[in-house]
Parts: structure tokens; C-alpha cells; sequence
């Protein structure tokens, strides 16, 4: 079987190689064991979510597999996927990523040769890498994983089973991200339909796709159909608690008024997602930011420069005592905070 070059530096990191003499059937007979007791270990460790004590052993359970001569089995592609999964738990994205790839890799050599391979293998990959990428803001490498993981799911699961809703929309946002409107418009529009058929009248899941749908519609320009869809998401989620999809909701709402020039009726929305946000409870959550920023840019639109600030300021300082003053969107916040200062003068 024949490795690509960037497969087997994969490989050669994740497993080190030890020259050794040919092993006896015994010896192996004996390996297998170890590794069987290994992975029950893995797996009851990652199970309850141990996983730092999980991703060891599972690497001993590769670098057995390597040792026994089945490097390039069913059993070393899960053994990577789990991998795969613990990092990202762990926050590792690069290292997650790198053991998806890896149990990607192997679990197409197993098909090539024709060793029997469950497709769950393929399509968790696919969804984890497509996530991992999305995450760093790649968005055309997240992109063809996140098409095999629906399209694949597509042919076995019915439509609006929750799985193929779920990434639909994950599927949608990235096309809008990558401002391919009209195909997430199109993939909405088929999902929104199967989910009317299938889900409660109430269902947050179906909020949630009227809201992505009003969003792709509201940037095609397409303002009528965009309320309509805003409008039903909206009727959904004022029977539910609040909750911070709610909040989304009333924001995408004060952009539809703004892209129809109705300026007058952007600040009030924002104002009731604050009292919502507070209700809530949840004094660092990243809205909190977005909502001051977001009143900040409405202010100055109003020609109200010191209020702008003043807000702007406010996000500043939320961005920093919650997220940390290294994180990247405490820039976007600062440079608003500049050219509000820039505008009224006060820049030095």
C-alpha cells in the first residue's frame, strides 16, 4: 500500500517508528491483547470525559498497531478518530486536526483495498474537520467536508431528521460566509420545507432556519420575502423563554430596518435585547460586546458621537474583562472605538 508524502509525515509524528525483529505469532497474539485492554480503557476514559487521560492510551494503541503490522486498519482509523475528537474537547484544534486527517487517510486506504470500513468513520471526519476548519475561518477548506458529511447523510437519513437540519444550517452559514447566496438560499429552502413536515409548529430548530434563511434573503436584497421569514422566526421564539436565539433574531431584525432605511425603529430592538440579555443572566457572554457595538455604530448614525463612544468604550472594556486582552476581537472593537474618536475630534 503506497502512503502519500503528507500521510506518512502525519504518520511518522503521530507514531514513532521502532526498527524491530519480525514477531512471532505468539508475540502478536500477545500485542493484540495489550491493545485490546488498552482501547477498553481508552474508551471507558473517554467515555467520561477524561480525555486527557484518554488520548495516551489511545496513542499506545496505535503505536501497537503499528508494531503488530495493522497500521492500516479499520481499528487505527477509529483509534485517530477518537483522538481527533479528545483534542478538540481539549481546545487542541491543530492537533485534532491532524488526527482527523490521519483517520481520514486510513480509512481511504481500507476502502481502496477493499477492507470493510463503517462510513460513520468517513462522516464523523468529514463533520469534524469541517468544523475545525470553519472555526479558523477557513472557509473553502471547511467547505467540501461539510458538502461530503450532508450530502452523504442526505442519502440515508429522512428528511428533517435533526443530523441533516443541524448541518444544513452549519452548511448554509459557511455559503453565506463565502457570499454564495443563492446556493444557501437553495439549501435552506429544501430543509425549511422537510422541517414544516416533520417538526412542531414551535420548534426552535425551524426558528433557527427561518432566521439563516432571512438572512441570506435579506443580503440577495430580497427585503419582503426576508420579513416574512424574520417575522415566523420570531412568532416561534416569543413563545419560548428567552434566550439568546431570540436576541439573534431582534439583531438581524434591526439590519432588515436598517438595509430599508427605517432608522427609527433599529434603536428600540437593540434596547430590548439588552433587557433580555440582562434577564438572562449571563454577564459574559460575547453578546454583550456585539449589542454595544452594535448600538455604538446606531448612535453615531443618529449623530449622536458622545453616546457612540461612550458605548463603544463599554464594549471595549466587556471584550477585555471577559475574553481576555488578547483576543482578536478586541481589535474590531478598538479600531470602532478610533473612529468614533477620529469623528468627533477627540483622536490625538
Amino acid at each position: 500500500m503506497k502512503w502519500s508524502r503528507p500521510i506518512l509525515l502525519l504518520l511518522a509524528l503521530a507514531l514513532p517508528c521502532e526498527a524491530a525483529e519480525p514477531l512471532t505469532p505468539a508475540e502478536i497474539s500477545e500485542l493484540q491483547a495489550q491493545r485490546k485492554t488498552l482501547s477498553q480503557e481508552a474508551m471507558a476514559k473517554f467515555n467520561n470525559k477524561k480525555y486527557r487521560d484518554a488520548i495516551p492510551l489511545l496513542e499506545k494503541c496505535n503505536r501497537l498497531q503499528e508494531k503488530i503490522g495493522e497500521l492500516n486498519t479499520p481499528n487505527t482509523a477509529v483509534y485517530f478518530l477518537y483522538l481527533g475528537v479528545a483534542h478538540s474537547r481539549l481546545s487542541a484544534a491543530q492537533k485534532a486536526r491532524r488526527a482527523h486527517e490521519a483517520s481520514l487517510a486510513i480509512a481511504g486506504q481500507c476502502a481502496k483495498a477493499g477492507i470493510k470500513i463503517s462510513d460513520t468513520i468517513f462522516t464523523s471526519n468529514w463533520l469534524a474537520l469541517g468544523r475545525i476548519h470553519r472555526t479558523r475561518g477557513e472557509l473553502t477548506r471547511a467547505l467540501p467536508y461539510l458538502q461530503q458529511y450532508y450530502q452523504t447523510k442526505a442519502k440515508t437519513l429522512p428528511a428533517g431528521h435533526p443530523a441533516l437540519l443541524i448541518t444544513a444550517g452549519t452548511l448554509a452559514d459557511v455559503y453565506r460566509d463565502l457570499r454564495r447566496y443563492p446556493e444557501a438560499v437553495a439549501l435552506l429552502q429544501k430543509n425549511l420545507l422537510a422541517a414544516q413536515a416533520t417538526l412542531p409548529a414551535d420548534s426552535i430548530r425551524l426558528a433557527r432556519l427561518q432566521l439563516r434563511m432571512a438572512e441570506n434573503l435579506m443580503d440577495l436584497g430580497r427585503h419582503q420575502e426576508s420579513s416574512k421569514h424574520l417575522q415566523s422566526s420570531l412568532k416561534i421564539l416569543e413563545q419560548q423563554p428567552v434566550s439568546i436565539d431570540l436576541i439573534i433574531t431582534l439583531t438581524v431584525q434591526a439590519s432588515l430596518h436598517l438595509a430599508r432605511s427605517e432608522n427609527a425603529k433599529v434603536m428600540p430592538l437593540y434596547q430590548r435585547s439588552q433587557k433580555i440579555l440582562a434577564a438572562l443572566n449571563k454577564p459574559r457572554h460575547p453578546m454583550h460586546s456585539n449589542l454595544l457595538s452594535l448600538i455604538s455604530r446606531q448612535q453615531l448614525r443618529q449623530g449622536n458621537p458622545i453616546k457612540a463612544l461612550k458605548a463603544a468604550s463599554r464594549a471595549v472594556q466587556q471584550v477585555a474583562d471577559t475574553q481576555g486582552k488578547t483576543h482578536p476581537r478586541l481589535a474590531q472593537m478598538l479600531s470602532d472605538q478610533a473612529n468614533i474618536l477620529n469623528h468627533t475630534g477627540q483622536w490625538r
